[in-house]
């Protein structure tokens, strides 16, 4: 019992420190727009981070394998969920940038709309905008500007930077550009059509996002729910349990169960992020 105790607290600890770690782990710069804090990381503290998230991955599948099971094979089975905490971890980050990126798409065209509507050439209000862009656009931006400056066009700029962020949106601003070189079309009235029909997407997806939320919500309890009962049978009737960890055809058995909970978990994800792309 002293051995379950003891697994308990070390996930308790693990599974706090992967709630709060990037609050404890990540300092937050002077003089930097509150959107940019989230993005204000050091290559050096991510790598530490990670090494940590990995760690306490590994306490945590440990000690959840040896609570419910209290077999020492699952137990060291556990220890690989490190491997997929830091990816867990790595795919949340890289939500957040593009969320980021998403909500600083209005920013963008807003201003862009208003420096190409003076006087300034299209290529002259880019460099006129991307310094008053906040973080991360700013920098995506500027490697637009490098780019285009090495020979490029703006439009085949852009394309490059979509294949490297994955920033779709910016597959109309590069749409505009091809345009207004190819028929003269004002950069500033797609500005204006686009951040319409963005809005006007942004209210849709709002909508289904929340309904998304809850049947993700749903998944997650129902996936949690057989291992919870298991461990609460194992603690009240430890030889009612016992042949299906202690014995090769019962581990056989669990192990293919978890299999199929991790499948129709698979299948269920795919089946929402299409409906919701659709």
């Amino acid at each position: 019992m002293s051995l379950l105790l003891l697994a308990q607290i070390l996930t308790g600890l693990a599974v706090l420190f992967l709630l709060l770690g990037d609050r404890l782990l990540t300092s937050k710069a002077v003089a930097v727009r509150l959107k940019d804090e989230k993005i204000e990381a050091k290559e050096a503290t991510k790598s530490s981070a990670d090494l940590l998230v990995v760690l306490a991955g590994s306490v945590i599948g440990a000690g959840v394998a040896y609570a419910i099971t209290g077999n020492l094979f699952f137990t060291v089975l556990g220890l690989s969920g490190g491997y997929f905490a830091l990816k867990w971890m790595q795919k949340k980050r890289d939500e957040s940038r593009r969320e980021l990126l998403r909500q600083q798409y209005p920013d963008v065209l807003s201003q862009l709309s208003a420096a190409t509507s003076g006087t300034l050439n299209p290529y002259q209000a880019l460099e006129d905008t991307v310094p008053n862009l906040p973080r991360p656009a700013r920098d995506i931006f500027y490697d637009v500007l490098r780019r285009t400056r090495t020979g490029d066009t703006t439009a085949k700029a852009l394309d490059d930077v979509i294949e490297r962020t994955g920033w779709e949106d910016l597959r109309t601003l590069s749409l505009a550009y091809r345009l207004h070189h190819s028929m003269g079309i004002d950069i500033d009235r797609i500005c204006d059509y686009s951040l319409e029909a963005y809005y006007d997407q942004a209210n849709k997806q709002g909508q289904i996002k929340g309904a998304i939320s809850q049947n993700l919500a749903a998944i997650k309890i129902l996936t949690g729910l057989p291992f919870l009962v298991i461990g609460i049978a194992r603690v009240l009737s430890p030889d009612f349990t016992a042949p299906l960890f202690n014995t090769f055809e019962g581990c056989v058995f669990f192990m293919l169960c978890i299999a199929m909970i991790v499948l129709g978990n698979m299948i269920a994800r795919k089946m929402i992020m299409k409906t919701m792309e659709g």
